[in-house]
């Protein structure tokens, strides 16, 4: 194996611990009392769905309809191995979305993917909406909630896209 391949390697799997951490962390994302060992399926399956759907963000610029639809595989999918593991025996949308647009955040920081289409919607994202700031990303639950939370993000960051909207927030938010 090459040493690029074993630096992309390394990457990889920071990046989705770092992912996976940002998305349980406040997602409540399990059935209460699990040990690491039980949610270690959850996290593969996580694992090997954000890794094939980053695919498709390589060299192209990936459609709105395209990304929901990404979103959606990843809970369903989440939720239909993986039931009795989750948290109300499924794994939200809004947990969903976190994972994948965290994950396509860090390759675009890394300039190995073009710009994506949304940004990770967290607390900090939502307090700067202000329709949402009673709200919480943990408890998106739907496609439809979603596409309404994108839609009100754009009206506040107007021209500017969304990825590069979040990520001045983030780390204005985030500067110590």
């Amino acid at each position: 194996m090459t040493l690029e391949i074993e630096r992309q390697k390394f990457l990889d799997a920071e990046f989705f611990q770092l992912t996976l951490s940002a998305v349980t962390r406040r997602g409540s994302v399990y059935q209460p009392n699990l040990s690491e060992a039980q949610r270690r399926p959850v996290h593969s399956t996580l694992q090997n769905l954000l890794h094939a759907l980053s695919r498709q963000y390589t060299n192209v610029s990936v459609s709105e309809g395209q990304h929901n639809a990404n979103i959606e595989k990843i809970a369903e999918t989440l939720t239909q191995l993986h039931a009795p593991l989750l948290r109300g025996d499924r794994f939200r949308i809004g947990s969903a979305q976190k994972a994948l647009n965290l994950h396509l955040k860090y390759l675009w920081c890394l300039q190995a993917i073009p710009r994506p289409p949304h940004c990770p919607f967290d607390a900090y994202v939502l307090r700067a909406i202000p329709e949402w700031r009673e709200r919480t990303w943990t408890t998106i639950d739907s496609i439809d909630q979603y596409i309404e939370l994108v839609a009100s993000a754009r009206t506040v960051a107007g021209e500017q896209p969304l990825a590069e909207w979040e990520l001045s927030i983030y780390n204005r938010l985030t500067r110590t």
